[in-house]
């Protein structure tokens, strides 16, 4: 998800709650959270560990 879908759906995120549609406003932001999931797993995937140095 690009930086715009993200603003994207924050924008109707935000106007579904304005609207008081509480079921689209849940599946917006549990979409948003897995994107956010996501991005924190590809995060730690392509981080190397930092080992100790034993001396």
């Amino acid at each position: 998800m690009t930086r715009s879908e993200i603003i994207e759906a924050a924008k109707e995120l935000a106007a579904c709650i304005e609207g008081q549609d509480e079921g689209r406003a849940k599946v917006i932001a549990f979409n948003l959270l897995v994107e956010a999931l996501v991005c924190l797993r590809t995060i730690a995937d392509n981080t190397t560990p930092v080992k100790p140095k034993v001396e």
